[in-house]
This record gives C-alpha cells, sequence and structure tokens, in this order.
C-alpha cells in the first residue's frame, strides 16, 4: 500500500488539497481500491482548478446518496462563509436529507454521523471547536465550495432585492448576506403552524417581536428542541396563556434548555 500510495502522491504533484481529499477517500479501503486507482490512469494533477477539480469530483462521486445531497446542500452559504455545525445539521434534517445508517439509530445521530464523515473526507476546513473538543463551526474550501455550486446549484438562487423572478426548479433561496432586513421579522406563526406535525426543531431565538406561540401547539408532539416559549403578554386572554402554558406537558421528547 505505501508503494502504491506514493505512485498515488505522485501524480498529486504536491497539491496540499488533492493529496488530502484522495487520501481521505482512500483511508480504509482495501488494498484492490489503492489498486485501483493507481491503475486508472488518473492524470497527473498540477495546480490550476481545472486538474483539481477532477479530484474534488471524483471524491463527491464517491459519496452515498444522502451525503451528496448535504454536501451540495453547502452551497447555499456563500463562499468563506462559517458554518455553525449545529445549524447546518438542524437545516439538514429540516430539508429531510439524513437517512439512519442502522436501524435504531435516531435522525439526530445520523445527521452527526454524516457531518462527521464530511469532515473526515477532507469537505470541510478551518474547523473551530469549543475547550470541550466539540466542533462549533466549519468552513469550505472555495473549490469545495465550486462543486458544491456545480452539482446542485440549479436548485440555489441567492436572494436580493433586485433578483425578483424565481425559477421553476428552485427549492432553496440563499440569503446569507449578513443585512438584517426588519422589514421580513418571521410576528406570528401561520394560522394552520400546527399542522406541522412531524416538526422537531424550532428555534425562535432570534424572533423578537413574536407575540404568542401558534395555535394548537399541543399536536407538535414530535419537538425535540424548543428554544423559547412565549406565555403572552397581559393585553391576551389569561385563559388562553394558562392553555398554551399547559401545552408544554404533551413535549414528552424535548431535550436541552428552554
Amino acid at each position: 500500500m505505501v508503494e502504491i500510495g506514493e505512485k498515488i502522491v505522485a501524480k498529486c504533484n504536491n497539491n496540499p488539497l488533492a493529496i488530502k481529499v484522495l487520501g481521505s477517500l482512500l483511508y480504509g479501503q482495501d488494498i484492490r481500491k489503492w489498486r485501483c486507482f493507481e491503475e486508472s490512469g488518473l492524470a497527473e494533477i498540477h495546480n490550476d482548478e481545472n486538474t483539481i477539480m477532477f479530484v474534488l469530483k471524483l471524491s463527491y462521486h464517491n459519496l452515498p446518496s444522502s451525503l451528496k445531497s448535504c454536501f451540495s446542500y453547502c452551497a447555499v452559504f456563500p463562499k468563506d462563509f462559517c458554518i455553525k455545525r449545529m445549524m447546518l445539521i438542524d437545516l439538514w434534517m429540516a430539508q429531510g436529507y439524513i437517512k439512519p445508517l442502522d436501524g435504531c439509530q435516531s435522525i439526530e445521530d445520523a445527521a452527526e454521523k454524516h457531518f462527521s464523515i464530511l469532515l473526515q473526507r477532507r469537505f470541510f476546513q478551518d474547523v473551530k471547536k469549543d475547550e470541550y473538543n466539540n466542533v462549533v463551526s466549519v468552513k469550505i474550501h472555495d473549490l469545495m465550495h465550486d462543486v458544491a455550486l456545480e452539482v446542485g446549484g440549479k436548485e440555489i438562487q441567492f436572494w436580493s432585492f433586485e433578483a425578483k423572478i424565481i425559477g421553476d426548479k428552485i427549492r432553496h433561496l440563499s440569503s446569507f448576506s449578513g443585512i438584517y432586513q426588519k422589514s421580513l421579522l418571521l410576528r406570528e406563526f401561520p394560522h394552520d403552524f400546527s399542522k406541522l406535525i412531524q416538526l422537531r426543531h424550532l428555534d425562535v431565538s432570534n424572533c423578537f417581536k413574536l407575540t404568542s406561540m401558534p395555535l394548537g401547539m399541543d399536536k407538535l408532539t414530535s419537538l425535540k428542541v424548543l428554544t423559547e416559549f412565549l406565555v403572552g403578554k397581559k393585553s391576551l386572554c389569561h385563559r388562553q396563556c394558562d392553555d398554551e402554558l399547559k401545552n408544554l406537558g404533551t413535549f414528552t421528547n424535548l431535550t436541552g434548555s428552554i
């Protein structure tokens, strides 16, 4: 394996990103996989983007389908954006990308595993950790971002005041511009919000103008994360407030703090 590996590295022409990506791709594979790479006639990789992109795409195409979806979704973030791990995982779960790797694995555990695999495969970089050695945030290499945009860009549109037309194939509207739009402040919930009976995470931590929780909230029994619960103001009916507060008793799956 050392001899085969040295030949593959030589073809990478000392390009660090290419070496890391191919190394992570072959990590844990048997010698047949290594020999296949050596004998596949992989062209020498020079420092121009076209040949590097070939290697990055090769690594992408060797991912399982659920991991492909998770990675391509990262194109919704702009280049050099600091991506919070928990935010990314929550978005993956909300999109329905996560598939449990075994029968008894929860969606949350499977999402963490998906993140770990992409991190190990070098799709992420600039990893920041907390004092407990837990990953807090990551970034994506510019060329990796180009790959994500190429494979998933047809479903993504970057929102701006000028772009008022949304294409028919667009599934994700990205507005990670760092601009705080007060006019867009998410004041009350839609009247039929309680129909989201499979909702697992409800983050209202930045909804400063929220006036009340949604009616029929006791139907959201799948909730695992609820960042805040607004009881109500004096102008609201006390009976309605009491009923809303009692709804917390139906959330038996809640974890963390509120």
